[in-house]
């Protein structure tokens, strides 16, 4: 009795032991999901620009101040507006007006080309630029407001209400985006050459402003200049992640915000954090939040081959061919998918197919689409292409003559003809008939002796 508790109690202890350790050691179900505990921005995504996703969110859809985001849209319409940056625009004391302490130092009633006014805007956050362009384009900040508003209508972004080039003193009620709204719009200025090519400057000297407040206007992003902060200063590095420079702002109503992009192993990631203030370090949470998040995304996904073109996913009888009686069903291209690097393609990605056709009648081009396969993970479709024949099957013609002569359409063909051939039969022999009845009878006399 003592032997058998004591050999209970031995496998109760090695069973507690076995769970532990793989609770400790097993995969976590779900390793691609970055903890929120780790930043301090509130309001953060990261985007995968190649597959639109959005591989990070945490209160993507929350109300920021436009601050954020203002002046690349104000970029992205000036360029639609003006297709000669060498343009120079006069400068009215209403477009001084409702100003930051980030300016270039415009004066009233100076000239200054279109292309100044952008690059000051972009590179040095300058809001006194931003507002000359807008009253410009638009006429006043409220008009131009609307100009802006159609735009993010255009792009669809629904949770973006404008007032100004600038955003300044909006109120977030009224006028607000969001860091989801803001990664979107990031990801399509970057897709003009001119707006990648300026916020990846880290100085300019403007050469139609009289007196700027600097001769040379820097970066406001650290991630790409010493200039600011040097603490916050990310150094490309050969075969690691490096930082291209979107945006940076600060706002009262929403704290600091930044934008930044990474291209990895032909993969593009923009990440947006905002909502957070300095630290008690007097540190700027949003480069480490920024910095950490665009690592992670580099590090934890990839594009991983889901179905390879030669798999076969079943066979279909072929009539009328000269070779073989049935064609291979194949997908029409290998498939890829973007993945967490660790994805068990084998054990998580499923396959849902359909071939749609039962049979098929030679001769059969190869390719031909006869269905259709999905790739799902976790139930959700990531990837999809048609089902095709593997091989081009030729057709028999003594088996085309045979099926044409011993087919339905020749045998109701012959049937016809013969009914026909019947009808006609009956008809004619009724007609000699009534014929005969009609014909006088030939009466002789009879001879006499």
């Amino acid at each position: 009795m003592k032997t058998s508790r004591y050999i209970a109690k031995t496998v109760s202890c090695l069973l507690c032991t076995l769970l532990l350790f793989f609770s400790v050691f097993a995969p976590a179900a779900n390793a691609a999901m970055y903890d929120k505990d780790k930043i301090a921005s509130p309001y953060a995504v990261v985007y995968n620009v190649e597959n639109g996703t959005f591989i990070f969110e945490d209160n993507a859809d929350a109300y920021i101040s436009t601050t954020s985001v203002a002046k690349l849209m104000t970029a992205i319409l000036a360029l639609e507006h003006y297709s000669d940056l060498s343009a120079e625009l006069e400068v009215t004391s209403t477009s001084l007006q409702n100003l930051d302490k980030f300016r270039a130092g415009v004066k009233v009633g100076e000239t200054v080309s279109v292309k100044d006014l952008i690059y000051t805007m972009l590179i040095g956050n300058c809001t006194d630029s931003a507002s000359v362009l807008a009253h410009h384009i638009g006429g006043s900040q409220g008009a131009f407001g609307k100009m802006m508003n159609a735009k993010a209508a255009e792009l669809g972004l629904t949770n973006t209400t404008f007032a100004s080039a600038t955003g300044v003193g909006a109120e977030v009620s009224a006028y607000h985006t969001t860091v989801r709204d803001g990664v979107l719009l990031a990801a399509y200025a970057m897709q003009i050459p001119r707006i990648a090519e300026i916020v990846n400057t880290t100085r300019y000297k403007p050469e139609t402003i009289d007196a700027p407040i600097s001769e040379t206007v820097y970066t406001r992003n650290a991630f790409l200049s010493k200039w600011i902060y040097q603490d916050y200063y990310w150094e490309p590095k050969q075969g690691s992640p490096s930082p291209s420079g979107v945006s940076f702002t600060y706002s009262e109503e929403s704290g600091y915000s930044l934008i930044s992009s990474t291209t990895y192993r032909s993969l593009t990631y923009i990440c947006m954090c905002s909502g957070a203030y300095e630290n008690t370090d007097n540190k700027i949470s949003a480069y480490n939040d920024v910095k950490k998040l665009l690592n992670w995304a580099a590090d934890e996904y990839t594009t991983l081959k889901v179905l390879d073109k030669s798999q076969i996913f079943g066979e279909i009888p072929v009539k009328l061919s000269g070779g073989s009686n049935f064609v291979v069903v194949v997908p029409e291209d290998s498939l890829y998918a973007f993945l967490p690097h660790d994805t068990d393609v084998a054990s998580e990605v499923t396959q849902e197919f359909e071939i749609t056709a039962k049979e098929l009648t030679a001769p059969v081009e190869k390719g031909t689409v006869v269905g259709t396969v999905r790739l799902l993970r976790g139930g959700e479709e990531i990837a999809s292409c048609n089902l095709v024949t593997k091989l081009y099957v030729e057709k028999s013609e003594s088996l085309a003559f045979a099926a044409a002569l011993f087919g339905p359409e020749m045998i109701i063909g012959i049937s016809l003809l013969a009914l026909a051939a019947c009808l006609f039969g009956i008809i004619r022999f009724f007609v000699f008939l009534k014929m005969a009845k009609n014909t006088p009878r030939y009466r002789g006399k009879k001879s006499s002796k």
